[in-house]
């Protein structure tokens, strides 16, 4: 085992000795994992680490950072998936190297949710930190291998848990000092991101979704999926003008609009800490419909997302040769 392997085996060891882990090590949903291949995956990987070629991976330094967060089940993973076919194809930037992270993936196959929630909370913080971070960073021994990738695309990552630590604190999982830290940290980090996409389907599909592949569980459950749900949706209501459009003119967000105002009434500029300094697109999937309907949607929402992230991408890059 190389020198790399081995100071990592002994790092994940420690976590296992300070912490119960919720299953076997490295048994994810009832097969062996080895860690390296999941730190190489080609759906995202944990961290900036790429073990086979013992590099280091860096962001250039006219790199652009997107990322998809949203409600679960509401296909992220495959707006992703479509984004990066079609940009492959792209004639001015299919040549780009692309890099997916998922670092949310290591805690969530490491540690129980419900054991400490707190904690594997603000593990999941830390994870997404600590990639972007390490992505921008220079190493301190310049004779460590490392590669540079112009694109960075984060399956959920630091904007994407603003959401999720509300949702934390109406659960009494975590203390009002400890959202605050984490919400003032994160709103630091979202600076790195260049472009949010907002990926969302409401609860009842959610919950359907869930109990086709795996069934009920801590946070597959009708109640938590609304309230990820509302979260989520301010999220939108607060940072994409089109959907805010859209949920003023619909009722089915009544509620949603009723629980910002009450809150913004009671505690003024409560949601603020929702505001973003990014770029964001916000979609909803049509799970109310079927058939043509259903699969126009998907092509509408699958276009407006690569369109926008292609003109986030040609303003990046033009943004850099112009400070050359």
């Amino acid at each position: 085992m190389d020198k790399i392997s081995s100071g990592l085996a002994m790092i994940i060891e420690e976590k296992l000795i300070a912490r119960k882990p919720v299953r076997e090590p490295f048994n994810w949903n009832g097969s062996i994992v080895d860690i390296t291949r999941l730190r190489n995956s080609r759906f995202g990987r944990v961290d900036t680490l790429d073990l086979e070629k013992n590099e280091v991976i860096r962001l250039t330094p006219h790199g652009f950072v997107v990322e998809f967060l949203g409600t679960p089940k509401s296909g992220k993973s495959n707006q992703i998936e479509m984004f990066i076919n079609r940009l492959k194809q792209d004639e001015e930037f299919g040549d780009l190297e692309i890099e997916i992270f998922k670092p949310n993936t290591e805690a969530k196959m490491l540690f129980s949710k419900q054991e400490d929630p707190e904690l594997f909370h603000q593990d999941i913080v830390n994870s997404q930190e600590r990639t972007l971070g390490r992505l921008y960073g220079t190493p301190k021994n310049e004779s460590v291998l490392h590669r540079e990738t112009p694109i960075a695309v984060f399956d959920r990552g630091v904007i994407d848990s603003l959401p999720w630590t509300e949702y934390r604190f109406r659960r009494r999982d975590i203390s009002q000092d400890i959202k605050e830290s984490l919400v003032s940290r994160l709103q630091i980090s979202q600076g790195r991101v260049h472009l949010a996409i907002g990926v969302n389907i409401n609860s009842e599909e959610a919950y359907s979704r869930a109990l086709e592949k795996e069934g009920e569980g801590y946070i597959m459950n009708p109640r938590t999926l609304q309230q990820l749900y509302t979260y989520f949706m301010i999220l939108d209501y607060l940072n994409d003008n089109e959907r805010k459009k859209v949920m003023e003119s619909n009722p089915f967000y009544e509620d949603i609009l009723k629980e910002i105002k009450t809150k913004e009434a009671g505690e003024p500029g409560y949601y603020d800490f929702l505001r973003l300094n990014v770029p964001y697109l916000g979609i909803e999937c049509g799970s109310n419909l079927s058939g043509e309907e259903k699969k126009t949607d998907k092509n509408n929402n699958h276009n407006r997302v690569y369109e926008r992230i292609r003109g986030a991408l040609r303003a990046r890059l033009q943004e850099y040769t112009d400070e050359e």
